[in-house]
């Protein structure tokens, strides 16, 4: 029996051969692996596209028509009980006029959750042309219900309408809190020297619907202008209380009872400890002697049109202005305005009030709308006595007969 053998240079070339195709075969397999993974891929992606599509709100702009959704502004936060304001209009946004036809109109409430709380449908069919950029109002809430009744948290609201045949809509989010504040009453802008404070402190409700609150300690301090603690006071009180929508409660008395005998700017930080939530509230205050009183550069600002319609409802307020580089500290014994015209008509008056007016600053001391019946020439007039001397201002105002021409 005979055996062969290849030679060296044979058996190399038949190596290299044989690993030249296990190369090319190890490529094909990742060539049909890759190709495998995109398809996948590919697949996926479509199907996520129509996920998140059919997620999607439809359109709010169909071709110049716009769709303008309003809630309350700037940050569209309403208190608890406050009525849900929202509206709708369309706007042509194009430099000419418009065919606009509106159908099927739809308006959703949801909260947080999803959860649907409140629902609002309407069958229309409302053609109309709309001149350029001009603006129409479809919808308005509060001509259809009240909306109060929501608890605090986040919603959105959507409207949803078919406009020129393409269903078309909007959404906007809003927030639902609770508000509450403190009430400081009898405190003065400032003390003299050796003078002890008396002021009272209450619990505010700032929301359009009654509640009840349940305050567990109150904190007082007073602290001068340098951060040195003058007094601190604290108090448990562990009572319920119930609050009226805009209205507050007494919660008690307060009396630091210590002198104060130095000169200066204080700081009295109230704190309330409740169950919803912490309260605070910063008032400043300062301390002087009896000569630092002062009406120099200060004068009265009376703010009011000139020219009314009778019947026509107008606002008067005024002011005590410091026109001086420096603070001014005012004790206004008795303080008024009033509007005369055949007789004294309307005006309002305070005592013993103490003002503290910064530099360059005012500070408004009466507001009141008015409504005068007969036509004429009216006088407003606002007079402060002070321990330094009068303060004093007029304005003529002059009051039109309604209706105008021919009537």
């Amino acid at each position: 029996m005979k055996y062969y053998s290849k030679s060296p240079e044979e058996w190399k070339k038949e190596d290299e051969a044989k690993g030249v195709k296990e190369r090319i075969d190890a490529l094909k397999r990742r060539a049909w692996i890759f190709l495998f993974v995109n398809v996948i891929i590919v697949f996926l992606a479509i199907l996520m596209i129509r996920y998140y599509v059919s997620l999607a709100p439809e359109k709010g702009k169909v071709g110049a028509l716009n769709i303008i959704l309003r809630l309350k502004d700037p940050d569209a936060v309403y208190t608890l009980g406050e009525p849900i304001t929202a509206s709708v209009s369309i706007q042509n946004t194009s430099k000419g006029s418009v065919e606009m036809h509106l159908e099927d109109f739809q308006l959703i409430v949801t909260d947080s959750r999803g959860k649907v709380v409140y629902s609002f449908e309407k069958a229309v069919d409302f053609l109309r042309k709309l001149d350029k950029f001009e603006v129409i109002p479809v919808f308005n809430l509060a001509d259809w219900d009240l909306l109060t009744g929501l608890a605090p948290g986040e919603y959105t609201v959507r409207v949803k309408m078919k406009l020129n045949g393409t269903i078309s809509s909007m959404m906007r989010s809003f927030r639902v809190v609770e508000s509450y504040g403190i009430v400081v009453d009898g405190m003065e802008d400032f003390y003299f020297l050796g003078e002890i404070p008396y002021y009272t402190v209450g619990v505010l409700n700032k929301n359009q619907k009654g509640v009840r609150i349940k305050l567990e300690s109150v904190e007082i301090k007073i602290e001068d202008s340098e951060g040195n603690r003058i007094d601190t006071k604290r108090f448990k009180i562990n009572e319920e209380y119930d609050l009226p929508a805009k209205g507050a409660a007494k919660v008690l008395d307060f009396h630091p009872r210590i002198k104060f005998d130095r000169i200066g700017e204080y700081t009295m930080t109230i704190t309330f400890k409740t169950d919803k939530g912490e309260l605070r509230k910063v008032k400043m205050f300062k301390v002087i002697s009896k000569d630092m009183l002062s009406i120099s550069g200060v004068r009265v600002l009376i703010e009011s049109p000139i020219n009314v319609l009778s019947g026509e409802n107008f606002d008067v307020k005024i002011f005590l202005y410091n026109d001086s580089e420096e603070d001014r500290y005012i004790f206004v014994e008795k303080g008024s305005f009033f509007v005369e015209g055949a007789g004294r008509i309307a005006g309002d008056t305070v005592k013993n009030l103490r003002v503290w007016l910064i530099k360059n600053g005012k500070i408004l001391i009466f507001q009141k709308e008015l409504s005068l019946r007969d036509p004429g020439i009216y006088t407003i007039t606002a007079l402060f006595e002070t321990e330094k001397g009068n303060l004093y201002r007029e304005l003529e105002l002059s009051v039109g007969k309604a209706g105008g021409v021919g009537k």
